[in-house]
């Protein structure tokens, strides 16, 4: 009798570790199944850099003059832009404005335009060719001075009732006064190329010592 419950006992513990071995061995399987369904480095979705390259930084613009180009309105006919006029008709014409009661002197090779400052009486512009110009006027309409400050300034003087800019844009040379005086604005700007720069020089300084209002 003890022997055949040493039996049974002996059989059982064989099937026991029979089952063992077999339940090992599908985990076994059944992990490396999981490991095979698992996506690897690979071919995981890559994501876009976050990082700016060189290419993406902001570009610098140029700066805008201040400096008001009288060449930019109508184009009327002022004469042969040559330079042998400032001295083949040397001299000056008194100009005087009698609504704002100030006077200027300007050079006999400069060309009246007909421009929208006579027409209201506020002032007139002349030009000698494409080289050169020269612009007066006044209002009584928001006295505020206006020189220039942009960085192609180059010399910039300011008082409560006057203001003095010059300044240089590519090859031209701008030149601008205001005055407050009498209850107006005065404004007198003159600009010219390099090629008569020699010549325009003691001309400005004529025309600015005339000017009278």
């Amino acid at each position: 009798m003890f022997g055949g419950s040493y039996t049974t006992t002996a059989i059982s513990s064989e099937t026991v570790k029979r089952l063992v071995s077999m339940a090992l061995v599908c985990l076994g399987c059944r992990s490396e199944s999981v490991a095979q369904t698992t996506p690897s480095a690979s071919i995981a979705p890559s994501l876009p850099s976050v990082v700016p390259s060189a290419s993406a930084a902001p570009v610098a613009t140029a700066h805008e003059s201040e400096f008001e180009d009288q060449f930019l309105g109508a184009n009327f006919d002022a004469g042969a832009s040559d330079p042998a006029r400032l001295t083949a008709r040397p001299g000056y014409d008194a100009y005087a404005n009698g609504r704002y009661g100030y006077t200027v002197d300007v050079p006999l090779s400069f060309v009246a335009m007909p421009d929208p400052m006579n027409m209201n009486k506020d002032g007139r512009q002349w030009r000698l060719g494409h080289l050169a110009a020269m612009s007066i006027s006044a209002t009584r309409d928001n006295l505020v001075l206006k020189c220039p400050r942009s960085p192609d300034v180059t010399t910039h003087k300011e008082t409560e009732t006057s203001c003095f800019a010059t300044g240089k844009v590519d090859s031209t040379t701008f030149w601008e006064r205001e005055v407050i005086s009498r209850g107006a604005l005065y404004t007198l700007r003159i600009q010219y190329l390099d090629s008569v720069k020699p010549s325009m020089d003691p001309i400005v300084t004529h025309i600015n010592a005339s000017w009278q209002f």
